[in-house]
Parts: C-alpha cells; sequence; structure tokens
C-alpha cells in the first residue's frame, strides 16, 4: 500500500499534471467513441437484409477498410 501510495501522483505536481491530461484524454476518448457508433436499428435493419442499412454501415466503416486494404509494397532495386 506503502508503494501504491507513494507513486500515485498525489504528491509530485508533475506526476499530478500528468495524470489529470491522461484522464482528460480517456474522457474525450470515450465521448469521441460514443458519438461514433451506429444507431442499434441500423445494426437490426442490415442484420434483417435492408439494403439501405447496409450501405450505411458500409459508408460508416469505409474510411477503416480503406486502411486496412492499403499496403506499402517496398521494392527491391538491383
Amino acid at each position: 500500500m506503502l508503494y501504491a501510495r507513494r507513486f500515485s501522483g498525489t504528491g509530485n505536481p508533475r506526476l499530478r499534471k500528468s495524470n489529470s491530461i491522461w484522464r482528460e484524454k480517456q474522457m474525450m476518448n470515450t465521448v469521441r467513441k460514443s458519438e461514433n457508433l451506429l444507431p442499434f436499428p441500423v445494426i437490426s435493419a442490415a442484420a434483417n437484409g435492408d439494403t439501405t442499412a447496409m450501405c450505411a454501415i458500409l459508408k460508416h466503416y469505409e474510411g477503416y477498410i480503406a486502411k486496412l486494404c492499403t499496403r506499402t509494397l517496398a521494392f527491391h532495386v538491383g
């Protein structure tokens, strides 16, 4: 317990500030993630075969799909 209390950042102002910044970033990531979620009815409709809902899901993930499909090629000259 003494070890955890000593390094928890309560005494060192530099650690306190970095913990505060880390907590802020975590909260912002949580907000961003919840804003980018697809609504459940859209997912449900796509699972039931609704083509409009499927297109909405593909549109939502198009950047991620493009990123996964991109590959860096290394050419060997010689």
